[in-house]
């Protein structure tokens, strides 16, 4: 008798534990707040949410990653990241999922979306996000780039098994 499963499913999850899969994409930090909503607001006719809690996910294209690397493939995340507090979350989390990330800093802050939840229900999300327009060095690929974009893309196709974008409407492409 075989020592192959013959659960389909699993036997495609175990061919992650082979895979290096490089992600292109947007990554957003996903913060969720989380608490008690018991009265409306004297100022408007809105929900009054107490906060209790908090959490912060990877999301979008980080998302992608951290399911690749859950499911035990290597996960290489390749996405703009600002040098602000979102970027550090990010960072924090992509090495806390097993993530490789490569930062390009764009000079502008990390997507992040911020949802409020009052009693299991998700009353409202915040957008923090600009319009990118990449610079003249982003554009170029100019080799002090913090990694140039495309060369180093071209040099990491060589060693992973799969490429996968994950993109929002927000997306810079190269």
């Amino acid at each position: 008798m075989s020592n192959e499963t013959s659960d389909p499913l699993q036997a495609c999850v175990s061919l992650f534990e082979r895979q290096h899969v490089l992600i292109l994409g947007d990554a957003i930090v996903d913060e969720y707040l989380y608490g008690d909503c018991s009265r409306i607001s004297p100022e408007a006719p809105v929900p009054v949410v107490r906060v209790t809690g908090m959490r912060e996910v990877l999301g979008g294209a980080a998302n992608t990653a951290a399911n690749v690397a859950s499911l035990g493939g290597k996960a290489t995340l390749i996405a703009l990241v600002g040098r602000d507090a979102g970027g550090a979350t990010l960072r924090r989390c992509a090495l806390e999922a097993g993530i490789h990330l490569s930062g390009i800093d764009h000079g502008q802050a990390t997507l992040r979306k911020t949802r409020v939840v009052g009693q299991h229900q998700q009353l409202v999300r915040l957008d923090y996000e600009d319009r990118f327009v990449p610079s003249a060095e982003i554009e170029a690929c100019d080799e002090s780039s913090s990694p140039p974009p495309v060369p180093f893309v071209l040099t990491l196709t060589s060693v992973v098994s799969r490429v996968c974008t994950s993109c929002t409407k927000m997306s810079v492409y190269f």
